[in-house]
C-alpha cells in the first residue's frame, strides 16, 4: 500500500491551527527585524526540534501536556522536514546544517531503491517502506542546489541517485505520481497524482540532464492548468486509471499556494492565486488556512503561518517584492515570545510543527535575498 502523507499531516495541521486578532495594516519588518526574526527562529529549530543527531522532530510541545498521548509521533523524522532543512541550509550557507540533514537522508532515509522513506522512527531505528514524491523532489532539489553553489559534484551525484529512483518508480504513464511502496516482492507505485507535489522547477532542472524528464515535466504543466478552477485554486488529486480530477470542498490553502508557486517557478501561472491571497489580505486583514470552492472565501477559525511563508515565495516567484513583504510581515505576527521555551517559534497553539518553522525560516532568508538583490531559484 502506498504512501498517503499529506492528507494525514494536513488534518493534524489544521487541528494545531488557530485564529490569531487581524490587524488591518502589519508593518512591513525592517533588514534588522527581519534578521532578528530569522536568528531567533533557527535557535528555536536548533534548540527545540534537533535531537542530538540533528534530526528533526515532527512538532515540539510548547506548553506541558500539550502532545500528551502523542509524544512518539511528535518525535519522527519525515523526510519533508529534512528536505526543507536542507533548503533553508543551503540558502543560509550553512554547510554544517546542510551536511547533517544530507546524511540523515542518505544513511537513514534512503530505501533499497534510491527512494527516501516518507518517516523514520524517533531514535531513527526503524524506517516506513514508502515515499511521497515531493519529499524526494525537495531533496533532490537542495542539492543540486547546494552543489551548484558550493561547486560540489558528489551532491549532483548523490541528486541523481534519488531521482533515478523517482523516475523509474514515482513516473506513471508519464506522470509524476505521489507515492511508492515496497517490500521483499518489489516496488509498488501510487495511481495517483497529488498537485501540490508537481514541483515542475525540479523536474525542468532534471530535464535538462536527463531528457526523460521532459515527459513528466510536461505532463505535470498539463495537469496544473488542467487543475486549475480560474480564481486561484486548484483541484486536490487527479486520477491515473479515471482521468478524474477530485476537488474536495473546502479548498486547503497551503495546496493552492504550493500549486501556484509550482507554476510560477517555470514563468506558467501563478497570478491568479496571487490575486486571490491579495484580495483576501486586504478585506480580511489575514489569509484562511482553507477557501470555499464555490467563491473562494475563507473558511473562518483556520490560519496557518506556513500559508504566510507560502504566499511570499508565490510573490516572489512573480517578480513582486511588495506582496512578499505583507505577507512576511503577517507571518512574523505569528512568532511566538511566550512562554519562555517557546521563543522564536512560529506557532498558532500549543504545539509548534516543522512544517510551518521551516517553512518561515525558507520565506524569511528569501526576502532577505531580494532586498539585497542576490534571490534567485536554482
Amino acid at each position: 500500500m502506498v504512501c498517503r502523507r499529506w492528507p494525514r499531516l494536513l488534518a493534524l495541521g489544521v487541528a494545531l491551527c488557530a485564529t490569531i486578532p487581524a490587524t488591518a495594516d502589519p508593518a512591513i519588518p525592517g533588514d534588522r527585524d527581519l534578521e532578528q526574526a530569522e536568528e531567533a527562529a533557527l535557535g528555536f529549530v536548533q534548540r527545540r526540534m534537533l535531537d542530538a543527531r540533528r534530526a528533526p522532530h515532527t512538532h515540539v510541545a510548547l506548553v506541558p501536556g500539550a502532545l500528551a498521548g502523542r509524544r512518539s509521533a511528535a518525535r519522527s523524522v519525515l523526510s519533508e522536514s529534512v528536505g526543507l532543512l536542507m533548503t533553508y541550509a543551503a540558502m543560509a550557507d550553512a554547510r554544517p546544517l546542510f551536511d547533517a540533514q544530507r546524511r540523515l537522508a542518505e544513511r537513514v532515509l534512503q530505501g533499497p531503491h534510491g527512494l527516501l522513506s516518507w518517516r523514520a522512527s524517533r531514535h531513527l531505528g526503524r524506517t516506513d517502506p514508502s515515499s511521497a514524491s515531493i519529499d524526494d523532489l525537495t531533496v533532490v532539489r537542495a542539492l543540486l542546489r547546494a552543489g551548484a553553489m558550493w561547486e560540489r559534484p558528489d551532491l549532483e551525484r548523490s541528486a541523481a541517485t534519488i531521482a533515478r529512483g523517482v523516475l523509474e518508480y514515482q513516473v506513471v504513464d508519464g506522470a509524476l505520481v505521489d507515492a511508492a511502496s515496497w517490500n521483499d516482492d518489489g516496488v509498488y507505485s501510487g495511481r495517483e497524482v497529488q498537485l501540490a507535489y508537481l514541483d515542475l522547477r525540479t523536474m525542468a532542472l532534471l530535464a535538462e540532464r536527463d531528457g526523460a524528464w521532459e515527459q513528466p515535466y510536461g505532463r505535470g504543466l498539463e495537469l496544473l492548468r488542467e487543475g486549475e478552477d480560474g480564481q486561484g485554486l486548484f483541484a486536490e488529486t487527479w486520477s491515473v486509471d479515471s482521468g478524474e480530477f477530485q476537488s474536495p470542498d473546502p479548498a486547503q490553502g497551503i495546496l493552492a499556494a504550493y500549486c501556484a508557486l509550482h507554476l510560477a517557478e517555470v514563468g506558467e501561472g501563478g497570478e491568479a492565486t496571487l490575486a486571490l491571497f491579495e484580495s483576501r489580505l486586504a478585506e480580511d486583514g489575514r489569509l484562511a488556512g482553507r477557501f470555499e470552492r464555490a467563491d473562494g472565501t475563507p473558511v473562518e477559525g483556520f490560519e496557518a503561518a506556513a500559508v504566510y511563508a507560502l504566499a511570499a515565495r508565490l510573490a516572489l516567484a512573480l517578480g513582486q517584492i511588495e506582496p512578499a513583504e505583507r505577507y512576511v510581515a503577517r507571518l512574523l505576527a505569528t512568532q511566538r515570545t511566550e512562554p519562555r521555551g517557546a521563543t522564536g517559534a512560529f506557532s498558532l497553539g500549543d504545539t509548534a510543527h516543522t512544517f510551518d518553522n521551516l517553512h518561515a525560516l525558507i520565506a524569511i532568508r528569501s526576502l532577505r535575498l531580494a532586498r539585497a538583490g542576490r534571490w534567485a531559484m536554482l
